[in-house]
């Protein structure tokens, strides 16, 4: 797996038989990085030095933070179809879960709407600094209008997850089933 260390960051990509693309995903977060330290620099310092912050490239339908592996993990169309400005705001969304997680704060369903709404804001706090702020903010505000986070919607992600590596579309049924039973259909 390509990997680059950017100060005190480690960046991976995904595994790929094209070593270029691969490359060139790490030099687009390694843009996404420059931009959020031109904008913020306080917070790249606490991303990379405080945090730790390890990102990975992978084909996950989403972003998301997995605790256990203390990894923010983003997904490959996003590197490559997104600007280096939006993705600095995906990586201070995925980073504050990282620092609320090492806070003792958990991820449960009670709490999983305040922690949503602080990583929205940690984001928009970053998004008004960019020189075109006002349209980043209403953009941010507009796709996060709806909840994204409910327990349905997580759900239905996950089970895209693995239809996306490749979990055979039975295994998916039964699973679905399991979790909705009013459920009939894979997407």
């Amino acid at each position: 797996m390509p990997r680059r260390l950017l100060g005190d960051i480690l960046l991976i990509s995904d595994w790929t038989r094209d070593d270029s693309a691969a490359e060139a995903r790490l030099e687009k977060i390694e843009k996404a990085i420059d931009v959020l330290g031109q904008l913020d620099e306080r917070r790249l310092i606490r991303l990379a030095l405080v945090d730790k912050l390890r990102i990975v490239i992978s084909e996950a339908p989403g972003p998301y933070y997995d605790a256990g592996a203390n990894i923010c993990v983003l997904p490959t169309a996003m590197v490559v179809d997104w600007s280096p400005v939006l993705i600095a705001l995906v990586v201070v969304h995925e980073a504050t879960h990282a620092r609320i997680h090492r806070a003792g704060i958990r991820y449960k369903p009670a709490l999983r709407e305040r922690i949503e709404r602080r990583c929205v804001r940690e984001q928009m706090a970053v998004a008004a600094l960019a020189p075109d702020g006002e349209r980043l903010v209403a953009w941010l505000e507009q796709t996060h209008a709806e909840s994204w986070y409910t327990e349905p919607q997580m759900r239905r992600r996950q089970l895209e997850e693995l239809r996306l590596i490749g979990v055979p579309r039975w295994v998916i049924t039964v699973l679905r089933a399991l979790v909705d039973p009013n459920a009939s259909t894979v997407p």
